[in-house]
């Protein structure tokens, strides 16, 4: 049996101080991860809120900035990064 607490809705989370935008972002999130549903994607969400609490906002606009970094060609190999740091081992291990 499912209990009754999994089908709440969470109409507060898409209340940013009156910001209508903050409901858009999240649809257009979900739609384009794949998700089939609103609900679907704000359960995940707080389920790894609440699962990995160390895992902070800053840490996620990080990994988006690398995102977009990769996505731009804005890399390097190892062997570049060891060579620009004087490391002399320069051969993948």
């Amino acid at each position: 049996m499912v209990s009754e607490r999994n089908h709440l809705a969470f109409p507060c989370i898409l209340k940013d101080s009156g910001n209508s935008f903050f409901e858009v972002d999240v649809d257009a999130t979900w739609e384009n991860l794949g998700y089939k549903s609103r609900s679907e994607f704000v359960c995940d969400v707080l389920r790894d809120a609440v699962k990995h609490p160390e895992f902070n906002r800053a840490d996620l606009k990080a990994i988006a900035a690398s995102e977009v970094d990769i996505q731009e060609g804005r890399t390097h190999s190892s062997e570049e990064i060891k060579a620009k740091y004087g490391r002399e081992d320069t051969t993948d291990r």
